[in-house]
């Protein structure tokens, strides 16, 4: 007998990726000064075919050198439907004393390049291959293994499954018994949308999951959710059904342990999500 089971794909990945060398950073200036020529349409492309625009603007941070500010280096795709994408911002790191376009003093303790990525359905390994097809396009190869893994950290990192709409009401209803577990024992931020009897949005951040007799070891939040024109589609389509999303609550974690995680932490944030997921699913019931 052939089982079904669900598997959970990553949603939202956002992570800073430090490399202790400003080096790199003066390599991506070298870069565009000697090979673009049109900085509304210049493009990188990866191992997959994925043309990536590469272009720059002033940042945020003023070189000590100069007093001007420091421009940032940005990477962007996205495929056709927009649902898949990835936006790469490459930034340099002063260290302390780093003034801000403002004139307000950072006291900064790194000097390096900071790789800020944010990304719809993309792994941790895709964006260290990108990574690499980068360096290799921009001449800087030398680079491929200086990201110091123990400080890039992870602000963002979601898990999901679709279900079928008809299981929508014991969804909920859990959520329901999750948030108002979570308001007798503190703080709990909640978000509910409902378009034509429908949760467009149920989300449940602080929550605590003591009900379900679940133990996370990462602070997590929960939501259901759909697409923004999902009444438009046939109950056929895929993208009509909502998603039971659980994901990385890296502001609260920063409060209680101190930072984010690293890039070392991916494997078991990932396992921890789709455990997360899993208990809640198996919660509800079979679901489809």
């Amino acid at each position: 007998m052939i089982k079904k089971a669900v598997v959970p794909v990553i949603h939202e990945f956002g992570t800073y990726l430090f490399v202790p060398d400003l080096e790199l950073y003066h390599a991506f200036i070298n870069y565009y000064v000697n090979n673009v020529e049109d900085s509304y349409n210049h493009y990188i492309t990866d191992r997959h075919g994925r043309k990536f625009k590469f272009w720059s603007k002033p940042g945020g941070l003023r070189n000590p050198k100069t007093n001007e500010l420091a421009f940032e280096y940005i990477l962007s795709w996205k495929d056709a439907i927009g649902a898949s994408k990835c936006h790469i911002v490459v930034k340099p790191l002063f260290g302390p004393g780093t003034k801000t376009k403002t004139g307000q003093i950072l006291n900064l303790p790194e000097i390096g390049t900071n790789i800020e990525v944010q990304c719809s359905y993309f792994e941790l390994h895709d964006i260290l291959d990108i990574y690499e097809d980068i360096l290799k396009a921009i001449g800087a190869t030398r680079f491929e293994h200086s990201i110091d893994c123990k400080r890039s950290r992870i602000f963002h990192m979601a898990r999901h499954v679709r279900y079928h709409e008809r299981h929508e009401p014991e969804v909920v209803y859990m959520l329901k018994g999750i948030k108002n577990n979570s308001s007798m024992r503190g703080d709990v931020d909640l978000v509910e949308k409902v378009r034509s009897g429908k949760y467009d949005m149920y989300k449940i951040d602080l929550p605590s999951f003591d009900v379900c007799n679940i133990e996370t070891d990462f602070v997590h939040s929960v939501k259901s959710y759909r697409i923004k024109n999902f009444l438009e589609r046939t109950a056929s389509d895929p993208l009509r059904h909502p998603k039971l999303e659980v994901f990385l609550n890296s502001k609260e974690h920063k409060r209680i342990y101190g930072k984010y995680p690293t890039i070392d932490e991916f494997l078991q944030i990932e396992k921890d999500l789709d455990r997360l997921l899993a208990s809640l699913l198996n919660f509800v019931g079979p679901i489809e």
